[in-house]
């Protein structure tokens, strides 16, 4: 097989530093034409060719230039402007979970120090705090996922990962699914399930876990860096929510809007509860044109404690922006347009391929998006795994409203895929009735 790269197992990026493109104005420019190109065809829903014969730039800009451009390192390197070293640092923060047989007492897992990834699956561990860590003369390299060298085997991660990892888990042990659940007063993760999980989600070439990691094509035999996908390999917890402009509420109209109802509306006998709930279970977009298509779903979402509401719900990772919110809120500042503000942070987010440097500041908010929606995923094992393998449990709502559904459809792929553009369910009105009709066959 040659040699071939692990990834980490809450995210599946690399462990090592990304390779970076040329910083010369001319190459910058023609690999953000080539990345804006494939985001309009992507959004179109079409695989994109890139030419690799493009034709180069006149003299006169050759001139502006002396540094020759390697084409194909400009097609396998990301773009120095948005992937910084501030931005990357972390990947090198690295550790690794393992199981240690002979620990005494009850707990077997380990968490090391510091590691560095050598190549093959092969990881060099350092000497870390947790007293169930094999001394270091005994073991200091460790095979990733299976035991291809013969080693023993340990599950490497990040230490952002790792963090948000437990952001999730605090915020799941609030959610009505798992409050029911016997042995979860402990705050802390058993890091024993969470190695049992793990292992249950390897296959036998694996260099992941099992799980689905977002629509991200890196993490192939070797790792292969994408132009466009910066914010696969930007700190998540890299984030400009400080900077995020609150917009204000216009009340232009919305008095207005709040005493019209609509006569043909299909909604209109629904009680606004319901609409809520309909709310909750739609992507961003499906859940725009909803509220275009239904006039009585406009009215019944105007208050801004509904937008509030469902952005904490549904955005829990974004836990700053709403501590931010709720500052200005009791600082008595200008009242925020909760819903504008909901969109933004879905739109900026949600599909984040081709990031400007404009907007660089969201690349760290869509990762931990990314991150944060995997290791939902992987909750479910380690409960299963916490309750001796014997759980059934209804994930929670934020994992069947995922932001896009062909954005979790496969673990990795080479290329996007073509695939013809998938109307919106809720582009036209019509389907608001087909929506009512399908309550109403649940109800009788």
């Amino acid at each position: 097989m040659g040699d071939f790269d692990c990834y980490c197992f809450l995210c599946s990026g690399p462990l090592f530093e990304p390779q970076l493109g040329s910083a010369s104005p001319r190459a910058l420019r023609k690999r953000r034409q080539r990345v804006e190109e494939k985001r309009l065809a992507l959004k179109a829903g079409l695989r994109y060719v890139s030419d690799s014969s493009e034709s180069e730039d006149g003299g006169e800009e050759e001139n502006e230039d002396d540094e020759e451009i390697d084409e194909y390192e400009e097609r396998t390197s990301y773009d120095p402007e948005l992937a910084t070293e501030e931005r990357t640092d972390w990947i090198q923060y690295l550790r690794v979970l393992g199981f240690n047989p002979n620990a005494i007492g009850g707990s077997k897992a380990w968490i090391s120090g510091r590691a560095r990834y050598d190549d093959g699956g092969v990881i060099e561990v350092f000497d870390g705090s947790d007293p169930n860590q094999p001394s270091l003369d005994e073991n200091r390299c460790y095979d990733c996922y299976v035991p291809t060298n013969g080693n023993e085997v340990v599950f490497p991660f990040h230490s952002s990962c790792m963090a948000v990892l437990k952001k999730v888990y605090e915020w799941s042990l609030n959610s009505s699914s798992y409050k029911k659940m016997k042995g979860l007063d402990s705050t802390e993760i058993d890091m024993d399930s969470l190695y049992d999980a793990a292992t249950d989600l390897c296959d036998p070439y694996a260099v992941y876990l099992k799980l689905k990691y977002g629509d991200i094509s890196g993490a192939e035999q070797c790792w292969e860096c994408h132009p466009g996908e910066e914010y696969s390999v930007t700190d998540p917890f890299n984030s400009a929510v400080e900077t995020i402009e609150l917009p204000p509420v216009s009340t232009a109209f919305q008095s207005l809007y709040s005493r019209l109802r609509s006569s043909i509306d299909p909604f209109g006998a629904v009680p606004n509860e319901i609409i809520h709930f309909i709310c909750t279970y739609l992507p961003g977009e499906d859940l725009s044109n909803f509220l275009m298509a239904s006039f009585v779903a406009h009215c019944a979402t105007l208050e801004p404690t509904f937008w509030k509401s469902l952005g904490r719900s549904r955005m829990p990772w974004a836990w700053e922006l709403w501590e931010r919110t709720s500052r200005h809120d009791s600082q008595l500042g200008f009242p925020i347009d909760y819903k504008k503000l909901y969109f933004l942070v879905d739109a900026h987010t949600s599909l984040p391929f081709g990031i400007t440097r404009r907007l660089s500041g969201w690349l760290g908010l869509a990762n931990r998006r990314r991150i944060w929606t995997t290791c939902l995923l992987l909750l479910p094992h380690y409960f299963r795994s916490l309750q001796g393998g014997y759980l059934t449990i209804n994930l929670p709502l934020i994992l069947q409203t995922r932001p896009s559904k062909e954005s979790f459809s496969r673990y990795h792929t080479h290329q996007h895929p073509a695939r013809p553009p998938k109307p919106s369910f809720f582009t036209h009105g019509r389907s608001c009735m087909r929506l009512l009709l399908f309550l109403r066959r649940i109800g009788t």
